[in-house]
């Protein structure tokens, strides 16, 4: 388990979003944003994510 905060705005972990895409097969930073809101205020940590969802965290 992975309780690394990726999204200070929202306090969103690594591990709510690669449970997102595991269960609901997210593959874009646009479906994770709609989907739990993580990078859509100050955008920092949008890189992060995109380096989740290219490693396959599925």
């Amino acid at each position: 388990m992975d309780d690394t905060q990726v999204c200070r705005c929202y306090n969103v972990s690594k591990k709510e979003i690669t449970d997102a895409i595991s269960a609901c097969g997210y593959a874009t930073v646009a479906e994770i944003q709609d989907a739990i809101g993580a990078g859509t205020i100050c955008g920092r940590c949008i890189p992060e994510i995109r380096s989740i969802l290219a490693s396959g965290a599925q």
